[in-house]
């Protein structure tokens, strides 16, 4: 009976464009934690979301891309004002929200997140923050 509901439910989230990949270890759609072992659950995210490189909203979902440290680069020193992409890849790095003008809730977070990594807490996201944060 189990395996049928399982099928069930893995065909019903394929029809709907969902990649189903973790279902049997206690990941739902939607859930962070697994329920059965309280490990991470992996993204489940849309076949069809856009998200290619460079991209910072699904086109098709509206919502935010998933960063991939591996393609996102951030090369030049942010800091109060700096407006830009790169301000974007930042903010949602920093769980904020992107709209890529460095102000007063960026440099606030910045400085937070900088005293939780021993850096120089100044609110400037330079070369050590971006080495620190993967992003250089």
């Amino acid at each position: 009976m189990k395996k049928l509901i399982m099928g069930l439910l893995s065909f019903i989230f394929l029809f709907l464009g969902f990649q189903v990949n973790a279902l049997d270890n206690g990941c739902l759609p939607g859930a962070i934690y697994s329920s059965t072992t309280g490990a991470r659950c992996p993204s489940i995210t849309r076949l069809d979301d856009s998200c290619t490189v460079g991209t910072i909203y699904s086109s098709i979902t509206g919502k935010l891309c998933p960063i991939d440290s591996t393609r996102v680069r951030i090369t030049r020193t942010l800091r109060w004002g700096t407006k830009g992409d790169d301000v974007k890849i930042l903010q949602r790095y920093l769980g904020l929200y992107a709209d890529g003008v460095y102000g007063r809730g960026t440099v606030a977070k910045v400085k937070e997140w900088q005293t939780q990594k021993g850096l120089n807490t100044d609110g400037t996201f330079g070369y050590y923050s971006r080495v620190t944060a993967g992003l250089e």
